[in-house]
């Protein structure tokens, strides 16, 4: 009997963890970044690469919470990216879930390009699916650095 019982809560557990792990849902960051990319037209000015540890990083954050400043803040707290995003911006961007995954990722690349201006030439973005069909972004850019001479003068004035 008591075998029986301790069977069960061993697969409840196992059951529970399969269904957490899966809340993060399905990575379209291959798609968003084709989306970026295409929506900038011929002249592309940053151009968006699909970036996995970012996408875990929004992953692992949904698993928590779905707010957007708590996603944020999740990223930024995320040690796997602290490298890359000493001196980026975050942005996240939210498709509801009546849409395919190509319609979000085309729906959030025209969120993406008002943010564009004054940006480096490369950035990476993830696109995640959770398991009640909405779709979170993050995309990851960088200002442009004003050469040291030219941060010099500024500082003097």
């Amino acid at each position: 009997m008591n075998v029986k019982k301790c069977i069960s809560l061993l697969l409840s557990a196992a059951v529970a963890v399969l269904i957490l792990s899966g809340c993060g849902g399905v990575d379209h960051s291959e798609l968003a970044a084709k989306a970026v990319n295409e929506a900038q037209g011929n002249t592309v000015s940053v151009v968006f690469s699909a970036d996995q540890d970012l996408a875990r990083s929004l992953k692992d954050a949904l698993n928590v919470t779905t707010s957007p400043g708590k996603l944020m803040n999740a990223i930024y707290d995320d040690d796997r990216l602290a490298d890359r995003l000493e001196g980026g911006q975050l942005g996240i961007y939210t498709a509801d879930s009546h849409l395919s995954p190509e319609e979000a990722a085309r729906q959030m690349a025209q969120r993406v390009l008002v943010s564009l201006p004054g940006k480096q030439d490369e950035g990476c973005i993830a696109m995640v699916e959770t398991f009640d069909g909405s779709y979170y972004a993050v995309a990851l850019t960088w200002h442009h650095t004003l050469p040291p001479e030219i941060q010099y003068i500024l500082s003097t004035l």
